[in-house]
């Protein structure tokens, strides 16, 4: 009867033993499975989002704003060549560059979150304001050389130089004038 005590005892502990090591592996494998759950779920909303990103890449207005910034433009009038005749059917003109009623070129269709983890869409935005910045540039640059060349033909409508270097605008014939009126107004 000892014995059998002795082993119950030894057998007890034992069995205490070998659940609680298995409770213990249970319990870390559920960490596990939850942190590969969590790991899925990243991984599926990464993969909807370059999906989204591809689609947004593919779209139509997409390519064409692209292209508008490498100063590429759809004709508004096409011609199309007839390879087996070699003639060319309609008349073909340059593309010229289109501009709404603000003077930018924009896309219709705002751009969705990008892929490096920019919820905002932070890179689209750049990428549209570099747009812009680039079209106002241009703008600018053409309202310069427009006025330079308003100047140039205002120059030639003038009389001769010797008269307008003889004649002072109002501005200079004045200048003591104005400097006391405004020491009185004091």
């Amino acid at each position: 009867m000892s014995l059998l005590m002795w082993a119950v005892f030894l057998v007890i502990p034992l069995f205490l033993i070998f659940n609680l090591l298995m409770n213990i592996l249970v319990a870390q494998r559920q960490y596990e499975l939850v942190d590969m759950h969590a790991q899925e779920l990243a991984l599926t909303q990464q993969n909807e989002a370059l999906h989204q990103e591809l689609g947004y890449n593919e779209a139509p207005q997409d390519l064409a704003i692209r292209a508008s910034l490498l100063n590429m433009f759809p004709s508004t009038t096409p011609a199309t060549l007839d390879v087996q005749n070699g003639t060319i059917q309609g008349t073909p003109t340059p593309a010229a560059s289109p501009t709404s009623a603000n003077g930018t070129r924009g896309n219709l269709v705002p751009a969705p979150a990008t892929r490096d983890n920019d919820p905002s869409g932070q890179k689209a935005a750049d990428a549209q304001k570099q747009a812009q910045e680039k079209t106002a540039k241009q703008n600018r640059e053409r309202e310069e050389k427009e006025k330079q060349e308003k100047e140039k033909a205002s120059a030639a409508a003038s009389p001769s130089p010797s008269a307008s270097q003889g004649s002072q605008s109002p501005q200079q014939a004045q200048p003591s004038q104005a400097a006391p009126s405004a020491s009185a107004n004091r």
